[in-house]
């Protein structure tokens, strides 16, 4: 409502994650229950929730229809918006020390992450834009 009046509220069911993402269409949740959720934007009807490798250590981030999650290993999963099915996944040479940050252009989204730990060095490294798929892109067969 343009007035910030409430339209709709959902239960979730578990901790949430950091920051609610949206593509416009849905509102995206990672939740401590090792679970991503997409509601629909307009009238918070579950979309759709599917089962992460591990505990993600963010909320979800959005470019195009991909919607990107990040948990404490060394990769961050890509699922897709429509139907939170797998769309590949970003693979850091060691573990992700903190949550990454994450700049969508048009050239994709860039990613500055730091790996490692108190018993290895830390490194900061910087990724190329990788690609989203795009708003319009069909279901992988």
């Amino acid at each position: 409502a343009a007035s910030g009046e409430v339209d709709w509220t959902q239960r979730v069911g578990a901790s949430i994650r950091g920051r609610v993402a949206s593509d416009g269409e849905r509102v995206f949740v990672a939740a401590l229950d090792n679970m991503i959720r997409a509601f629909d934007l307009g009238n918070g009807e579950l979309k759709w929730q599917v089962g992460l490798a591990s505990r993600p250590l963010t909320g979800p981030v959005v470019a195009g229809s991909t919607v990107f999650i990040t948990g404490p290993g060394t990769d961050i999963e890509m699922r897709r918006t429509l139907d939170g099915a797998a769309a590949g996944a970003i693979k850091f040479p060691a573990r992700l020390a903190v949550p990454p940050g994450m700049r969508e252009s048009e050239f994709g989204v860039a990613i500055a992450a730091i790996t490692g730990g108190l018993e290895e060095s830390w490194n900061l490294l910087a990724t190329r834009p990788v690609r989203a798929l795009p708003s319009t892109a069909p279901r992988p067969k």
